[in-house]
């Protein structure tokens, strides 16, 4: 106990000295804070909007297409695949596409 109330005393022996360093770093600590949450929110938004113009969320091929990308092996999109996709709560829309690679 007797070590803590000397490191105490010490801090406080230069009052101008230890607010200057609480304070940077205060804003250090603050800055790096806002720094990674802006630097999350730009990226989660990146992903967001690149993923919804683009591909959307989730891709369904039929089986054997990534392996050999050509027309043969396309999935014929019908009213009966639509319906399934579509039962699905998390599903919003569909968009028939074919990617060339």
């Amino acid at each position: 106990m007797n070590y803590f109330k000397l490191a105490w005393r010490n801090i406080w022996r230069n009052k101008k000295r230890t607010l200057i360093t609480a304070g940077s770093v205060y804003f250090a600590l603050l800055l790096s804070v806002l720094m990674i949450g802006l630097q999350k929110g730009v990226f989660n938004n990146m992903i967001k909007v690149s993923v919804e113009d683009f591909y959307g969320y989730v891709q369904v091929h039929k089986k054997g297409y990534t392996e050999d990308k050509t027309l043969v092996n396309t999935l014929e999109y019908n009213d009966k695949i639509k319906k399934c996709l579509l039962s699905n709560k998390n599903v919003n829309a569909l968009h028939p596409r074919i990617e060339k690679m």
